[in-house]
């Protein structure tokens, strides 16, 4: 098979602070049978899939929202009738899978995505940064997701994308270079082995919109207070820890060697630093935080002029822990914790809820700057978000001095308060826990009417725009998205399917019912990720240090019972792509299942003239009824339809030889 079926379109539309980007990927089954492709792509933090569409075989198809075990079980109908479908789900940190089932050999399919989002604020609130993941980097640790994105170094899928507002916009940098296409649109192209994104000089600070969509009334928009209305910190320590693994090599970490220097240049002297450096490992350089005079500010600059990107693997956790314990516990003094990586890797909630226990413990505020084109948004956003720190994404080709600059002014002028009055008062908001003199922060607000009136907390009114149509409906997604995090399971489902928000809690499902049948049962392809040539070397996987005594207690997972081959097997079955034909004798065996039963199995399944897989299930099926087992509604789904050509017999001869046997009860 071709590893370069996959090609993409992309329209991309500014109004103020907000994208709505039409994003049409083309894929080609160029196999001789059938297939269930899978593609997983990311989007920006602040963004929400609005609509999808797909064009396959002349029909065209506009994706349903549903709650997502209901979506589940319609797509795996769809797929076990042989109709043509497609399934689009959110799954861990952020990543999204496309799952194209039943796509017959030799055709093609069109799925196009509208995406919305909120642009980012740089350099103090004068640039706007439009970013678009078009590949998922390889990441260190286990995501949990049933099926992980592959990679292939190979694999050259071309983009062509333009750019249209209203208003005149000024480039000052981009991942591709762009050129004009008439009065109003701009153009570039190129591959998908890297995050397209442009940035624009505008004015971001005060700009605040609002609008109404399915009788919901959002507002959002970037708020910036003045120099006066936020406190100076009288001191504060600052302790950074910086990414050295092998994927931050090249012009990564020299450009974050330039921006430490940087930094420093900008800290009061008597200001307490200390640095932690991580790869595979962590080393940290002083064993409590010195002050940046003297002999202890040389030794730090001389550290930072030799580092580089050699230590191996990203063992963010580890290194983040380390440093939080080095901090002063229940002081006055705010700290610091500056993070600077690439960010390719995965935590786990663990992870997430140890960091965010220390952080309050040590009355600290984690920053942190994504270097790169495959960095994990997702993960920054939830470290930093938990403590009220400063994120910053950035190309490695420049943009990281800027990021280093507002965040070093962030930690030179905090206020724990964030005062904003507005009418009427918001039922739920995203007022910033923290606020930084002159540097723009998102807010977002749900209210019960349409917004009247705002006041900043220096009695300044503040300009509002009302959006309409697919802007209106684009900002209170974006919203609510935010809001939903927030809310339980019941709460979060509910309001996700009035507004159409594919979340955790529903997906999108598409399915040709016009009665067409594809022959031959689909072989599972996953779409491989193109590659960045500086992420080849980070493919590996590493253990989670974090000790278990620096998780909350609530949050500690025990280690589970030993299981039975069969309990083994059941949960395999259980996994969203597991085959039915994948059950041969070497599985058992893998399992654990004992020879004798193995041979039991084989010898019925050859007398009754069924394959090995119905035996199986079939005995499965009795397994979980004699032993009482709790099983979800995917696998009692599956265990039926996979038995139901079995023969009577065959069922009674199961019971008899292997379930009545002393050895399973």
């Amino acid at each position: 098979m071709s590893i370069n079926p996959l090609s993409a379109s992309i329209d991309v539309e500014i109004k103020g602070i907000l994208a709505i980007t039409r994003y049409r990927l083309h894929y080609d089954n160029q196999q001789s049978t059938p297939i269930e492709a899978i593609y997983h792509f990311t989007l920006p933090r602040m963004a929400t899939v609005l609509a999808c569409e797909a064009w396959v075989d002349g029909h065209h198809f506009c994706a349903k929202l549903m709650q997502r075990n209901q979506a589940a079980k319609e797509y795996e109908e769809a797929m076990f009738d042989n109709k043509r479908t497609v399934l689009i789900e959110s799954l861990r940190d952020g990543v999204y899978a496309i799952n194209i089932g039943n796509l017959d050999a030799g055709e093609s399919i069109e799925i196009e995505l509208r995406i919305a989002q909120v642009l980012s604020s740089y350099h103090g609130g004068r640039q706007l940064t439009y970013r678009l993941p078009t590949n998922i980097a390889p990441r260190y640790g286990q995501s949990g997701n049933d099926i992980d994105p592959e990679y292939h170094l190979l694999a050259e899928y071309p983009f062509l994308a333009r750019v249209i507002s209203d208003e005149p916009l000024k480039f000052t940098s981009s991942s591709h270079p762009i050129q004009a296409d008439g009065e109003d649109k701009l153009c570039f192209s190129g591959f998908m082995d890297r995050d397209i994104f442009f940035t624009l000089e505008v004015d971001a600070k005060q700009r605040c919109f609002s609008g109404e969509y399915a009788g919901q009334h959002y507002l959002l928009g970037y708020l910036s207070p003045s120099e006066q209305q936020s406190a100076q910190a009288s001191q504060h320590n600052l302790h950074m820890v910086l990414d050295r693994s092998g994927s931050m090599s090249g012009a990564s970490i020299a450009l974050c060697r330039q921006a430490m220097k940087t930094l420093l240049g900008t800290l009061a002297q008597n200001t307490k630093v200390n640095l932690t450096a991580f790869g595979s490992h962590h080393e940290t350089l002083f064993g409590c935080a010195q002050t940046l005079e003297g002999e202890a500010g040389k030794r730090l600059r001389q550290y930072i002029e030799r580092m580089n990107a050699d230590m191996g693997g990203t063992e963010i956790c580890a290194a983040l822990l380390s440093a939080l314990k080095s901090l002063p516990v229940q002081t006055d003094e705010i700290n610091h914790l500056l993070l600077i990586t690439d960010g390719q890797t995965n935590l786990t909630e663990e992870d997430f809820a140890a960091i965010q226990l220390l952080c309050q413990q040590r009355n600290c505020i984690l920053h942190a700057i994504g270097v790169g084109y495959g960095v994990n948004e997702y993960l920054l956003h939830r470290l930093t978000d938990q403590s009220g720190g400063v994120l910053r994404v950035v190309n490695p080709n420049g943009e990281l001095s800027h990021a280093i600059m507002d965040i070093a002014h962030a930690m030179s002028h905090v206020s724990d308060v964030s005062s904003l009055h507005i009418e009427p008062a918001p039922a739920w908001h995203t007022i910033p826990r923290k606020t930084y003199s002159n540097l723009p922060q998102l807010m977002m607000a749900k209210l019960s009417g349409e917004a009247s009136h705002m006041q900043s907390a220096d009695g300044n009114p503040v300009a509002m725009e009302r959006l309409k149509g697919d802007w209106a409906k684009a900002l209170v997604q974006l919203g609510a998205l935010r809001q939903i995090v927030e809310l339980e399971h019941s709460a979060g489902t509910n309001l996700a399917e009035q507004l159409g928000i594919l979340c955790q809690y529903t997906s999108l499902i598409m399915v040709d019912n016009s009665g067409a049948q594809v022959e031959g049962e689909a072989q599972i392809t996953v779409v491989p990720q193109m590659l960045n040539i500086a992420s080849v070397s980070c493919i590996q996987l590493c253990e989670s240090n974090v000790s278990y005594y620096d998780i909350p207690a609530f949050l500690r997972v025990e280690r589970p019972e030993q299981s039975t081959p069969e309990q083994r097997l059941l949960d395999q079955i259980d996994g969203r792509f597991f085959l039915k034909r994948g059950i041969d004798e070497e599985l058992l065996r893998d399992l654990g299942f004992e020879e004798a039963d193995i041979k039991s199995l084989t010898e019925l399944a050859k007398h009754h003239k069924v394959p090995l897989w119905a035996m199986v299930v079939g005995y499965l099926d009795q397994y979980t009824t004699h032993h009482g087992l709790t099983v979800t509604e995917r696998l009692q789904r599956r265990l039926a339809r996979w038995q139901k050509d079995i023969p009577q017999q065959a069922m009674l001869d199961i019971k008899q030889q292997l379930i009545a046997k002393p050895s399973a009860a």
